[in-house]
């Protein structure tokens, strides 16, 4: 590999946290890379990647710029992250016109810095101190089997809290797992039923993947072959997902394994209704999960990295290290720059079903977009030696010994239903299905009825759901209506599908959000401050059956509520158009996006002690259609959850209410005097 004359003498125990010149200017750098040298192009190429075009332009200019610019050298700095720290970024080169700044948060003079990581090659003397590691295709492609037994390890070793749930007398295996034979003696992989297992905790792995957009497996489990798969399964007929989470297993040294479509009898309603409550013990028991987060298809397999093999994606170039730093003594050979590698996992981010399968897991090993990565209850890891103490997000916690306290709870459960509801679902009836074993726990601490997604001690706050788009100024997809996979009987594919009442955030199909942290949550807790309460003693819906957990369908429940409903009607005047008109004195706190995504709402004047109406409109609030492009319905009302907004209704010739969208209050002109009735909510 090619280096310029500056590139073949660079040493980098002399680089670190020192700025050293590594070009007179950025038109040098520029001219080297063309040349050839693969290091000066490596900087090149993420110097375009990672910083602004006029900053770059600016450095290229500087010659011509005279006293603007009083530094216009490239520097090289080292910073040095010794294997074994906790927590850890990897060691990496900072580029940059003009010096390093002197701390943290400082940008250098002219604007333009990158960063390259570094990383040593198993076996080289490097390794001493150096712990990033490097897993293409191309480089080191079998390294993770012995990355992931090193991270286990690990684990099991040092950390408590994991080993709790992978404990023989915690762990509750299966129905049934593979079992994938001895490898010494090159045993058949089979199904086993592991109420026949001697030992009914053994060690078992699970498998978390993408199916595939209309994958049917050559084999899979059914009623017809389960005699068969108990003798011998057919490896070489298996996708190839399938055929490598059984060999990295093996690899392991575990002798069993759970993946869906050969441990759950495919077709069969009712065991597929009871085994998908049972996904918490599944996955929560498992010594290990195997995530396949870079493949959106079964039949791609997930182990082979090609992330090397892009255009936009320069080799590594190695570069002479020199003596240990920490001690002066010996030569750790060469070390490698490269490009930083993103944590992004992939496609599997995007399953509804791999939602919960992620939080349950108390060890997983994510084969991810462009790196490994491994995930406990205490430490999260990457090969690029990015490492993060209790790295993992709000919902993960769910999954742990100690989901925490009743208000921790629910906040970690809007959290994490702002993340699911982004995600896809095959099959639109299994919602409430793919996070049933998460509404079993999050029970385990509200200890109060699960109403179609809702909990009923928190009801005025599950039912202010929003869309995101609305809420994030259109950084998020609109909402959707869902639509029929075509597998259930009675239903074409493609026809609109009911499978929640229209209060609940499952009627929706696209990302919805709610306000769910402590410092704004008081507002839906305050009694003073609801506007609405359930009709029978606490209890918003009547009927006793509802409110387990584990109901894997909820298409139609009612709410029964007192409140006080107002008819109102879309103004023609726009929310921009009204916020204008205000005088300078008013204020409103509808910004830019309320006036592109809101409706204004206008209502009749209703005097405080007289519900006759005085022939006077009135801005009664900022409305927001869940479905903004249907045609707005000729009976609209608002009805206040909270002082400051509440739900947008419509309502049926059978005179029940059904939600439309939500507003916000305009507190001058929406009326107070509006009688509490009876509402009946579909």
């Amino acid at each position: 590999m090619a280096l310029c004359s500056k590139c073949s003498t660079l040493v980098l125990v002399d680089l670190w946290n020192n700025d050293v010149v590594f070009h007179e200017n950025l038109q040098a750098l520029v001219q080297s890379a063309e040349q050839g040298c693969a290091f000066c192009r490596l900087c090149w190429t993420r110097i375009q990647q990672d910083c602004a075009p006029a900053d770059v332009q600016l450095c290229l200019a500087a010659l011509s710029l005279g006293s603007q610019i009083s530094d216009v050298a490239i520097y090289i700095t080292g910073e040095l992250h010794p294997v074994g720290l906790v927590p850890n970024e990897p060691s990496q080169l900072y580029v940059s016109c003009g010096k390093m700044p002197g701390k943290v948060g400082d940008l250098t003079t002219n604007g333009l810095f990158t960063r390259l990581h570094i990383f040593a090659e198993p076996g080289s003397p490097a390794t001493v101190l150096f712990g990033e590691r490097y897993i293409t295709v191309d480089r080191n492609p079998n390294l993770h089997v012995d990355h992931t037994r090193q991270w286990l390890e690990f684990c099991r070793k040092h950390h408590n809290v994991c080993n709790y749930a992978s404990h023989p007398e915690a762990r509750r295996m299966p129905t049934r797992v593979i079992d994938v034979g001895d490898p010494d003696s090159k045993t058949c992989s089979r199904l086993v039923l592991t109420k026949d297992l001697k030992n009914k905790a053994e060690k078992y792995i699970s498998l978390s993947y993408c199916w595939g957009v209309g994958v049917q497996h050559a084999v899979e489990l059914r009623d017809h072959n389960l005699a068969d798969l108990l003798i011998c399964l057919p490896e070489k007929n298996l996708t190839k997902t399938h055929q490598e989470a059984i060999q990295l297993t093996r690899e392991l040294g575990i002798r069993y394994l759970w993946i869906d479509s050969l441990c759950i009898i495919q077709d069969n309603l009712g065991d597929w209704e009871s085994e998908s409550k049972r996904m918490a013990s599944v996955y929560g028991g498992a010594e290990l999960t195997i995530i396949a987060g870079r493949a959106a298809d079964s039949r791609e397999g997930f182990v082979a990295n090609n992330y090397a093999s892009r255009k936009d994606v320069p080799q590594p170039v190695p570069l002479m290290c020199g003596p240990n730093p920490l001690t002066g003594e010996g030569d750790l050979g060469h070390l490698y720059v490269c490009i930083p590698r993103s944590k992004a996992i992939g496609p599997v981010t995007s399953r509804g079903w791999c939602f919960q399968e992620a939080i349950f897991s108390t060890r997983a090993i994510l084969f991810c977009e462009e790196q490994l990565s491994f995930r406990c209850r205490m430490l999260a890891r990457w090969e690029d030696g990015r490492t993060a103490v209790d790295g993992n997000d709000a919902s993960f916690h769910l999954g742990g010994p100690r989901p925490g306290s009743k208000p921790e709870v629910l906040r970690r459960w809007y959290a994490m239903l702002s993340d699911f509801t982004s995600r896809e679902l095959t099959e639109p009836n299994d919602i409430f299905a793919s996070i049933t074993s998460i509404a079993q726990l999050v029970h385990s601490v509200v200890k109060c009825r699960y109403l179609a997604g809702l909990w009923e001690d928190d009801m005025p706050r599950g039912l202010m759901w929003k869309a995101r788009i609305q809420l994030y100024a259109g950084r998020h997809p609109p909402l959707t209506k869902p639509k029929a996979s075509g597998r259930r009987k009675g239903e074409p594919k493609g026809d609109e599908v009911k499978r929640a009442p229209s209060w609940s955030w499952a009627s929706v199909q696209g990302p919805v959000a709610w306000i769910a942290t402590a410092r704004r949550e008081p507002r839906y807790l305050d009694e003073h401050n609801i506007c609405v309460r359930p009709r029978h003693e606490d209890c918003w819906a009547p009927l006793e059956d509802w409110g387990e957990p584990d109901r894997l369908y909820m298409p139609a429940l009612e709410l029964h509520l007192w409140g006080r409903p107002v008819e109102v009607r879309c103004a023609a005047m726009t929310v921009a158009e009204y916020v204008k008109s205000l005088p300078e004195v008013a204020t409103t706190n509808w910004g830019p996006k309320h006036r592109v995504y809101g409706v204004l709402l206008e209502t009749l004047v209703i005097l405080p002690n007289d519900n006759v109406p005085n022939g006077n409109t009135a801005v009664a609030g900022v409305g927001y259609f869940d479905f903004p492009d249907d045609a707005k319905p000729t009976r609209l009302w608002c009805l206040q959850l909270v002082k400051a907004e509440g739900l947008l209704l419509t309502r049926d010739v059978d005179e029940k209410f059904r939600r439309v969208g939500w507003f916000l209050v305009e507190s001058n002109g929406y009326p107070e005097g509006a009688s509490e009735v009876a509402v009946d909510l579909v």
